[in-house]
Parts: C-alpha cells; structure tokens; sequence
C-alpha cells in the first residue's frame, strides 16, 4: 500500500515538476531584491525613517522565499543534517495556518534532541500534516504541536512497530476538531484523499514519504468529530543542532580577488557594489567559458584571484559543474564557492564532492554571501 499510494503521489506531482525551474528563476529575482535590501540597511543608520520600512520588505521577500520553497516538487537526495526543532515547527505552524483561524502552540519539552534529518524535508512533511490538521477545522479551533524523547525497545510497552530499537523524537501534532473521517492509517498513503473539498491529498503521502526516508515513521490516531492526532517519529541525534535564523556574520575589510560568475546582470553588479564596499577586488564574468579565460590570465600573470563565486546554473552558457572541473585543472587548489537558486540540486549538499569549498543558495542575504566567503578563505 505504501509504494502504491507513493506511485499515485509521483503521477498527481508531475505536471507541477516544472516547479524547479520556476523556483530557479524566481529566486533570481528575490536574491536581487533580498539582497539590494540588505545592503541598504547595511548603509542605512537604524534611526533612519526608512530602516524600518525595509525590515518591513525585507521580512516580506523572506516570507517570498519560503512560498517559494513550496513550489519545488519533493525529490529524493540531500544529506543529512542534524538540526534543532524549536525553530522549525515554530516556522511551519505559522507559515502553514497563516491565512486560517486556527491557532496552535508549541510546546518542545526541555532536553528534547535535534534530529538526524534535512530540516527543508522535514519541514515539507510537518507543513503538509499541520495544513492538513487546519483544513478540517474550517470553522476554526486549535492545534497542539508537542516533542518529547522517547526510547523504542522492541517487545516491550516500548515498542513502535515498524521502528527498530533506538531513541527517537516523538512529534505529536493534535488536532481539536473534526477529526479524520476515515479511521486507516492508510489515508496517509492516498493521494485522492483531502479534507478539502478541492485539491488533492498528496501533501500526506509526501509526507509519509519524507519520514520514512529518514527511517521514522507516522502513526494517525482520530475519530470522527472528535480531532485527532498525527505522532511523527525521527531517529535523534546527540550532536548539537545548528540555529535555522542565525545570521552569518558580516566580513572586514579586505584586498582579496574575488571572480565572480552569474548570468543575471542585476546580481553581478549588487555582488560586485556588496564585495567592493567591503574593500574586495571584484572581476565580473557571465558563464564558465569567461571563468576559466579570467582566472587563467589571472593565475599564469602572477595575480591570481583568492576566491571564486560561481552560479551553478547558466541559461545557454556552462554553468559552475562543468567550469570547476577545468578550473581545477588550472589549480588544485582554488577555493570556489557555488551557489544556485536550485537549492535541491544535489551539487548544493555535496558541493565538496564536485570540488567546491563552499556553497550558499539563493536567494541569499549579502551577510550570507559574506559569511560563506569568510569562511571559505579561513579553510
């Protein structure tokens, strides 16, 4: 039933694969827009009449980003990262009920683990579930989201089948309202089921999906008008989690070459303002081809660039997979940061695999961009 329900979830998805693309170019524009914005508030003194209005846009293009994020059909890849939970269910209850009357809380018991999963995954599934857990309170009501650890033994009291021993973090997502209708855990996996009365349900079977990617698994208990409850498993981690909104810090001033490869002329010439102001030495290119020409006058005149910036992605030119594999040729030791507005792309979480330091997707705020450098040139 599993890979059944999975297989109708692919067929429902397809017509929206071009969704990938679409997010690529729009996160083109939101780089230019996030970007021209922080720069400005970076120039701006904060008692400034306009500072605040821009923190205003600012917020804005960044709730842009994460529409965005929705867009892009759910694809396997993407390494595992440990992250925390607070911030990230605190962030899909409120994105996923932003437009209802349903209000929710957030109650993550002290001590409770980070988990060893991709928090953008992770985060598809939780957005997929609260959204479904708000649709069948139309008239409003409540929705209680709770975390706690537990330990899974197998023939115990302990047990969740089909969990393996182990300690897990236990995600209960309660509804207070109609409850699921139809009382099969199996409506998880059926993509024709919604509790709208347009649209499709494929939301739950991705999600069941992403769990189960992760070696956890979703339980559903309800009846009929009297709510319910979604309880995710996800195996944790001991390791410390990584703040979602922590902002990178800025960079001092520097002499460093910078090349910098993209083929939207609006980012090139906001890089090249960002990194100049910041004291940099900036050269502008707009595909592999004028990359590797550059760096190579660069390299053999004795006035190599210290870092390269690369899209990965160049409409009608080569893009950074192919030019890092030539610039690599030309110096092993490059240090070369690839950044993309498909933040799915596998080159994204390898990034060191395909030969690149580091990587930073779009859209970015410039102290992102600034951060990634800083610590590129430390390595």
């Amino acid at each position: 039933p599993v890979r059944e329900g999975l297989r109708k979830g692919q067929r429902l998805e397809s017509p929206g694969l071009p969704a990938g693309d679409f997010a690529h170019d729009f996160n083109n524009l939101l780089t230019a827009i996030i970007g021209n914005v922080s720069f400005s508030l970076h120039l701006l003194n904060e008692n400034d009449r306009i500072y605040n209005r821009l923190v205003e846009v600012e917020k804005a293009a960044t709730r842009a980003r994460d529409l965005t994020k929705q867009l892009i059909a759910f694809t396997d890849g993407g390494d595992t990262e440990r992250t925390g939970l607070k911030e990230m269910i605190e962030d899909s209850a409120g994105f996923a009920l932003r437009d209802s009357n349903v209000k929710y809380t957030v109650d993550i018991r002290p001590g409770t683990s980070p988990i060893d999963a991709d928090p953008e995954q992770v985060n598809r599934a939780l957005n997929s579930l609260i959204i479904h857990a708000g649709q069948v309170m139309s008239e409003g009501g409540s929705i209680s989201i709770k975390t706690e650890n537990i330990v899974v033994k197998t023939g115990s009291e302990k047990s969740v089948p089909p969990l393996e021993e182990g300690r897990y973090v236990k995600i209960s997502i309660e509804e207070k309202g109609a409850g699921i209708q139809k009382k099969e855990p199996q409506i998880l996996l059926d993509p024709s089921f919604t509790a709208k009365q347009s649209g499709s349900g494929f939301g739950l079977c991705r999600a069941y999906s992403i769990i189960e990617k992760y070696n956890g698994y979703i339980s559903v208990n309800s009846k009929a008008g009297s709510g319910g409850t979604f309880t995710i498993y996800l195996p944790s981690s001991e390791k410390t989690p990584s703040s979602a909104k922590e902002r990178l810090p800025g960079i001092s001033k520097s002499t460093k070459r910078v090349l910098v490869m993209d083929d939207e002329e609006i980012i090139r010439d906001l890089v090249k303002e960002y990194l100049a102001h910041l004291g940099y030495s900036v050269s502008l290119t707009t595909d592999g081809e004028e990359a590797i020409k550059a760096y190579t006058e660069a390299h053999t005149t004795g006035r190599p660039f210290d870092i390269v910036i690369m899209d990965l992605t160049i409409h009608g030119g080569m893009g950074g997979k192919e030019a890092i594999v030539n610039l690599l040729k030309i110096d092993p030791y490059i240090k070369a940061i690839v950044s993309s507005g498909y933040a799915n792309d596998p080159i994204m979480d390898k990034f060191k695999e395909h030969g690149f330091s580091g990587a930073v997707a779009k859209p970015y705020r410039l102290e992102e961009l600034g951060g990634a450098i800083k610590k590129t040139l430390s390595i």
